[in-house]
């Protein structure tokens, strides 16, 4: 909410004016989502933007680290890019809220995502488990390798209800944060288990 990036009146429409950095696909990008200060300080005086990065205008420097080969990490300069008053999306002022509103539901979507990692990892142990053999025996039989096996199973699952409940919560117009929060904690960390 402490952003400097500045969009200002100009006729009809808006100028955007400042620099974007860390922004992934920004060597790549035809078009953006912007975040810009249209008033007073704080997160009521962010509006967001709907703008074409193909103008002379707008300049990008890419990253030179992992993420710059990943996902084309860039910093993105605006000199003053005119754009319509119909680039403004929901109402001025609105852009750093309803930026929020979707963290909320992205946890539950980005854990699930992380779910997916795990139980396709989960799946590679227990075909493992079931094919490697020591002493004549699949591992798998063995409570060493079998109890860990079904306690990922079980991380897992719940972690998955938990985004469920997040999903379900938001679909019905009930408070979700506190599930979105548990979703975003619990889902990765199960994964990297």
């Amino acid at each position: 909410a402490a952003l400097s990036m500045r969009a200002e009146r100009a006729g009809s429409g808006w100028r955007l004016t400042g620099e974007k950095t860390s922004i992934s696909l920004g060597m790549l990008a035809e078009t953006a989502i912007v975040f810009a200060r249209t008033s007073a300080e704080g997160a009521r005086g962010i509006s967001a933007f709907y703008v074409s990065l193909e103008d002379h205008r707008v300049q990008r420097s890419p990253f030179s680290d992992l993420g710059s080969r990943g996902i084309g990490r860039a910093a993105i300069h605006f000199d003053g890019l005119p754009i319509p008053a119909e680039a403004l999306i929901g109402g001025e002022g609105e852009g750093f809220v309803k930026c929020m509103q979707a963290f909320e539901f992205s946890r539950a979507i980005i854990g699930l995502m992380c779910l997916g990692l795990a139980a396709a990892a989960l799946e590679e142990a227990i075909g493992y488990a079931r094919s490697r053999e020591a002493f004549g025996r699949p591992i798998g039989v063995h409570e060493g390798v079998s109890f860990p096996l079904a306690e990922a199973a079980t991380m897992i699952r719940g972690a998955r209800w938990v985004c469920y409940e997040t999903l379900w919560r938001r679909d019905r117009g009930r408070p979700h944060r506190s599930e979105a929060s548990m979703a975003k904690w619990w889902a990765p960390k199960a994964a990297v288990e």
